[in-house]
């Protein structure tokens, strides 16, 4: 309370010296000289010297919470800015994979797939363990499943294991997207 009514006092000093040299000035009545005769009749203490304090802190206080709400702004600005950036690199990594994945489909033509279809599991698994993993996997998609269980239990177990892991991936959405 000593340190307020200190301050107080200081405030009141400092408006009274700055009022009296106001109005050596010989100018109309200033706001400063308004406020003069005001603090004059205002005892030390009182409400009504609170509240000619808050009026006239008013403007500042109004000026400087506008400045920390706009570096606020500024802040959530950049942040927002930043969280855009990673969203289109993201989206631009899933476009890549959703390329990737049509390409792949488009490697197993259909008339490749008839050949592979109507040629003996032994033959073709022997032809698809010598291709790209890639292509063995998208072809083996295409046939019927039996047809492709012939193919693959034909295979070496190694190979036939990586077409499979080729397959399964491809069929994942979700694994796609990850890697």
């Amino acid at each position: 309370m000593l340190r307020a009514n200190t301050s107080l006092f200081m405030i009141t000093a400092a408006l009274a010296l700055g009022l009296s040299f106001a109005a050596t000035a010989e100018e109309k009545p200033s706001v400063q000289t308004m406020q003069k005769s005001l603090v004059s009749n205002v005892a030390p203490g009182s409400d009504k010297e609170l509240e000619l304090f808050c009026a006239n802190i008013a403007e500042p206080a109004r000026e400087r919470r506008y400045a920390l709400q706009r570096e606020q702004l500024e802040e959530l600005k950049a942040d927002l800015e930043e969280r855009i950036k990673l969203l289109d690199t993201k989206q631009a990594e899933l476009e890549g994979w959703v390329e990737k994945r049509e390409e792949f489909a488009r490697m197993a033509s259909s008339a490749v797939v008839d050949v592979y279809a109507n040629m003996p599991p032994d033959s073709a698994a022997e032809r698809l363990a010598n291709m790209d993993g890639g292509l063995s996997a998208a072809l083996l998609m295409k046939l019927k499943s039996r047809t492709a269980a012939a193919i693959l239990s034909e295979m070496e177990p190694r190979k036939a294991s990586m077409v499979t892991s080729i397959m399964a991936a491809s069929s994942d959405k979700t694994t796609a997207v990850r890697q």
